[in-house]
């Protein structure tokens, strides 16, 4: 019966799977298509972007062939001459047969029509010398005589919207008139009319952002401009712009529709097509599902009822030997538990009593110096005060008394007393700043040990570090082997933080006496070229949470053995030198007791060798820390990164 039941379970976990790879499959398919339903429509835009591009660019060569010759006509004083006018007048027709979008082309004097073939009589309207293609052809607006487009706008004649492409003419330095060609927008709407693909928009925009081209326009004229954005779904009419200055033949994602425009290359004109993207999944999914989806689906289907068959088959057949493996690999995990729990425990065992002998110890030392030095520090006062009062007394006599003793006035010479009434207040005061000394350390002792601190509460890490610091820093002082260790204190803006202070103290300790190892391992030329320093930085993070970095630039440590750095009994310092539980020690009491991160970065190559530890310590302890909590837990959790050294 039990082996019916686990059977049945797994054939319906292996259908689970099979059906799972089905949909993924059939996903990462529809996904593929729809990728490539955009790359068709990104290739359609071009393509018509390209064609309506090549068509323009007509005008243009239009334009720039007659500045260029009526400029030399003009020179050459042949304007009026009957074979120049013929011609003029040959060229205007050749150019018109061979631009057949645009709907005339002409070419106006500044004053008068004195230069335009007799067989465009409509020119030689003085009021062309008003239109927007002449005068931005003056001097005042376009100083430097380069070729211009105009705005979109009514044609005179009433058959349509007119763009115009123009270009000044000077004889000399001198304004003699225009050369253009007027486009009849209608003409090219054929590039934008075709069928789109699959209910895609298209639609050209002007460099005025008005309406050029769309395929809901007919024939009939259109007498005022069309802003642009009435062309866009409401949804996407604010972002008209944003459109147009992303990048030109990338699709956009916005507001639930796909987006692409291309710049033309020959006109300020910009091609713009918009589908949505639900419209366009759902005609990806209507085009492939029977072709490609069911098929597979079908074939994932019958290749799940096989497997499963065969698998409930080997199950029957394998169901003793299954459970004798099950029950074995049952006890060899139980045994690893019980194992890594006693090393953990052995290790929380061997550091609590030393850290309690050390915190007892210091603290002892600390009382005993404490009692003396008050006792010293408390009577340099009232002993300065008395200094004083003798000196002012032998000054008195020196200065009252008329009569010069010898015998006094040589002892007098041989202790040289002018010397000792500069120097005893001198000599008072320094002692005083010593005594003061003692004390500030035997307080960074106490601090340290927080023998009174076994609850959380709310303390000042600026402290604890500095406590630290003052403890360490005879090994940062210089030996024959290297030079002193620069120490920098680079303290951020950070709030008392609630933790076990006693604990935090210890891994500052530990985190900082590796860093000196680090940098004592280091070889005389890279002390030489890389000067020893420790970094401690302190800064606000966000969450309410503070970041404790300490950086050395040491020798760092090999990617081969950062998986273990966090081993109980671990180390790569010779027999003697280290006990393994340093670290191991540290990242349980920030992860375990306070329900922070320890991590590390690091680099073994010159010139940027070393490693930084950074400790993340919640302001506000979690609720589920409990004070009671045990520095070690069996199940405790090891992240790990690059580390500096092992201790």
């Amino acid at each position: 019966m039990n082996s019916k039941i686990v059977s049945s379970h797994r054939l319906f976990a292996a259908f689970s799977v099979f059906f799972l790879i089905s949909g993924v499959f059939c996903y990462s398919q529809l996904r593929s298509l729809y990728l490539k339903d955009l790359s068709i429509l990104q290739q359609s835009l071009r393509q018509r972007s390209d064609r309506l591009d090549e068509r323009v660019r007509r005008g243009v060569v239009i334009v720039d062939s007659l500045q260029s010759t009526m400029a030399t006509q003009l020179k050459q004083n042949l304007t009026q001459s009957p074979e120049t006018l013929e011609h003029q007048e040959n060229l205007l027709e050749n150019s018109l047969k061979a631009f057949p979008d645009a709907m005339r082309i002409y070419s106006v004097g500044s004053t008068k029509s004195s230069f335009l073939p007799k067989s465009f009589p409509e020119v030689h309207d003085s009021s062309l010398l008003l239109e927007p293609f002449f005068k931005l052809g003056r001097p005042d607006i376009n100083p430097i005589r380069s070729p211009y487009w105009t705005k979109s706008s009514a044609s005179q004649f009433g058959n349509g919207m007119i763009i115009s492409r123009a270009a000044p003419v000077y004889l000399g330095d001198q304004f003699a008139g225009v050369v253009g060609v007027d486009i009849l927008i209608n003409n090219l709407m054929d590039t934008v009319r075709d069928e789109t693909y699959r209910g895609a928009n298209i639609f050209v925009v002007g460099h005025d952002r008005n309406l050029l081209l769309h395929p809901s326009f007919n024939k009939a004229p259109n007498q005022n401009p069309i802003a642009a954005t009435t062309a866009l779904p409401p949804e996407l009419q604010p972002h008209l712009e944003r459109i147009l200055q992303g990048k030109s033949g990338q699709m956009q994602s916005m507001a639930g529709y796909q987006v692409i425009y291309y710049n033309l290359q020959n006109v300020p004109w910009h091609s713009v097509l918009w589908i949505p993207e639900s419209k366009l999944w759902l005609e990806t999914v209507k085009s492939s599902f029977w072709s490609s989806v069911v098929p597979w689906l079908a074939l994932m289907t019958m290749l799940g009822v096989i497997v499963g068959e065969v698998r409930r088959r080997n199950i029957i057949q394998s169901n003793l030997q299954l459970k004798t493996i099950d029950d074995l690999q049952l006890k060899t995990s139980e045994l690893s538990d019980t194992l890594a729990q006693l090393k953990q425990t052995q290790a929380g065992l061997i550091q609590n009593e030393k850290m309690s002998s050390l915190g007892h110890l210091v603290g002892g030392i600390a009382h005993e110096i404490n009692n003396p030095v008050n006792f010293i520090h408390g009577n340099l006062k009232p002993a300065q005060e008395y200094i004083q009062s003798l000196l002012t007394l032998i000054g008195l006599y020196e200065k009252n008394s008329p009569q010069i003793i010898p015998k006094i006035q040589d002892y007098s010479e041989d202790v040289d007393l002018d010397f000792i009434k500069i120097d005893l207040p001198m000599i008072m005061k320094s002692m005083g700043n010593g005594t003061a000394r003692i004390r500030e350390i035997v307080l960074l002792l106490r601090n340290f040990a927080r023998m009174d601190e076994s609850e959380l509460k709310t303390v000042n890490l600026h402290d604890g570090i500095e406590s630290t610091v003052a403890i360490l820093r005879h090994r940062l002082v210089g030996n024959h082997r290297r030079p002193e260790i620069t120490l920098k204190k680079l303290f951020g803006t950070i709030p008392n933080v609630e933790c076990y202070a006693g604990l935090i103290n210890q891994v500052f300790m530990s985190l900082l006496s590796n860093a000196v190892d680090a940098i004592n391992d280091c070889s005389a030329e890279q002390l030489k070229n890389n000067p020893p320093t420790l970094e401690i930085i302190t800064a606000m993070a966000e969450d309410d949470r503070i970041h404790i970095s300490i950086r050395d630039n040491g020798t760092g440590i090999p990617d081969t053995v950062i998986p273990q750095i966090f081993d109980p009994f671990f180390t790569t310092k010779v027999v003697g030198q280290g006990t393994g539980l340093g670290l191991a020690i540290a990242h349980q009491i920030i992860t375990e007791r306070h329900g922070g991160k320890l991590t590390c970065t690091s680099q073994t190559q010159m010139p940027n060798c070393g490693s930084t530890f950074t400790i993340e310590l919640p302001v506000n302890q979690l609720a589920q820390v409990k004070s009671t909590q045990a520095i070690l837990s069996p199940q405790s959790s090891r992240q790990s990164s690059k580390p500096t050294t092992l201790r």
